[in-house]
């Protein structure tokens, strides 16, 4: 009989055991992206999921200023609470039709009217002034380009798409 509760013991151990291994094998990305993003931007972006997006910076293409090929985290002009501010890094479409990234140097704003003065960069000597409507979103961060980021990133999108309660209901 002190065998048999034993046994049972064991085997709900095993069970147990298995259980908690599988929640934290599921719950070490989202660890990842919260310490990769921060709190407050992986929050945000569950309230804003349109407003969040990542790109992969493919041998600096993207942005030049941006070594290396990494991955780009952009909270889009969409979001409620956008605000571009000097030395702030965003992504824009230029005036010949590219998509490009720079830091904003200087802002000028004339009435409701905003340009902003893109820094200039080892491809342009000169700097580029922009509109705010030309402003796709602003740089958030950038992370290297390795498996793990890419695996939690792209679960990371995933999740506030699909499984995201707030964005289920609206």
């Amino acid at each position: 009989m002190i065998w048999k509760r034993y046994t049972i013991r064991r085997e709900e151990t095993k069970k147990i055991t298995k259980l908690l291994f599988f929640v934290m094998l599921s719950i070490i990305p989202f660890l990842s992206v919260t310490n990769l993003l921060g709190m407050e931007t992986f929050l945000d972006s569950f309230e804003n999921p349109d407003s969040y997006m990542f790109l992969k910076n493919s041998n600096g293409y993207l942005a030049s200023n941006i070594k290396g090929s990494s991955f780009i985290i952009i909270k889009r002009s969409n979001h409620p609470e956008f605000d571009v501010k000097e030395w702030d890094t965003v992504l824009y479409s230029s005036s010949s039709g590219d998509i490009s990234c720079n830091t904003i140097e200087h802002i000028y704003s004339i009435g409701p009217l905003k340009r902003y003065k893109l820094k200039g960069n080892d491809i342009k000597e000169y700097s580029e002034t922009i509109y705010e409507e030309q402003i796709i979103g602003k740089v958030v961060k950038t992370l290297d380009n390795n498996i793990w980021n890419t695996f939690s990133l792209e679960l990371w999108s995933i999740t506030i798409d699909n499984l995201n309660i707030c964005s289920l209901i609206k």
